[in-house]
């Protein structure tokens, strides 16, 4: 079985993919193959406190790291969004940028800020948000938690589903 038949397919009552079921990220990641592959990515864990990133060019790791601020929310969430601001200055522009898809609950508001403060310094025509439900499938025995090890495993998903072809297997 391949990773891709281990997504099933969750339809609306009109027929229609679920915009974050398994299936039709995977489906967004084989629309974006090509950018993925050859282009340039950015990987993000997002968070209030600190984020994980991963650069990729063609298909190359070129930068990772965790950028952290520490004070009241807003004044982290400027500084995280200026240090990837910085970050991003030799790497524009960004064809996709994959983002761990954030559910706002009870207690995850700044978790969902967050998110959103790193989507504007990438300003990239494509955004695919992937839940941990979907990327946690390729951890190894050498996956240890960090953010940014969080970040290369969600391109490591990228990567095994457009390797597999165009999903109709």
């Amino acid at each position: 079985m391949t990773l891709f038949q281990k997504f099933p397919k969750s339809k609306t009552k009109t027929g229609k993919l679920k915009k974050f079921s398994h299936r039709a990220i995977a489906l967004e990641i084989l629309k974006h193959k090509n950018a993925i592959q050859m282009g340039t990515v950015l990987i993000i864990d997002p968070a209030s406190i600190s984020l994980g990133y991963c650069i990729i060019q063609d298909g190359k790791e070129m930068d990772a790291g965790e950028l952290v601020a520490r004070g009241p929310v807003s004044q982290r969430l400027n500084s995280l969004h200026d240090q990837l601001e910085e970050v991003l200055k030799h790497y524009h522009p960004i064809d996709v940028l994959l983002i761990e898809l954030v559910r706002t609950g009870t207690g995850s508001r700044e978790l969902g800020w967050g998110a959103g403060n790193s989507i504007g310094p990438a300003n990239t025509p494509v955004t695919i948000e992937i839940p941990f439900a979907m990327w946690k499938n390729v951890q190894d025995e050498n996956y240890t938690k960090s953010d940014v090890n969080d970040a290369r495993y969600i391109y490591k998903l990228a990567e095994l589903i457009c390797s597999e072809g165009d999903g109709d297997e």
